[in-house]
């Protein structure tokens, strides 16, 4: 449900190994646009990680090349019934400590329109370098 999306989250952002101020960042940006009242006739926003699916398709190359890299980019279907489909399966991502870590994350939105085909739009940012 929409009003569960802060708290689910928090927690999946977490685990996918984005810092207090990147899973914010994140939050604050997609939270007010998903639960905008234009979207008031979706009850329910299925949230699926793409990981290994969105990291083989949209290669990232950077000189120096970083000692971590933490992407994170999430599809958000908007549906007007519940979806039975359980809860994401995500690995622990152990920030390391020291070296050049890197963290993008994103995420694209799809709509249904009156005819069954879908909107959508993307956004990114790879916003914190740390040396």
């Amino acid at each position: 449900k929409k009003h569960d999306l802060f708290n689910f989250l928090t927690e999946k952002l977490s685990i996918l190994g984005l810092n207090t101020n990147e899973s914010k960042a994140f939050i604050e940006f997609w939270v007010p646009l998903l639960t905008d009242s234009k979207f008031d006739m979706y009850s329910y926003i299925i949230v699926e990680f793409l990981e290994n699916t969105y990291t083989d398709k949209a290669k990232l190359h950077i000189e120096p090349k970083p000692d971590q890299l933490i992407r994170v980019f999430a599809n958000f279907q908007f549906s007007v019934e519940p979806v039975i489909c359980g809860e994401p399966e995500l690995e622990q991502i152990q920030r390391s400590s020291n070296g050049m870590l890197v963290v993008e994350w994103g995420g694209t939105e799809s709509v249904p329109d009156s005819i069954s085909s879908t909107q959508s739009s993307i956004v990114l940012n790879a916003a914190n370098y740390r040396n």
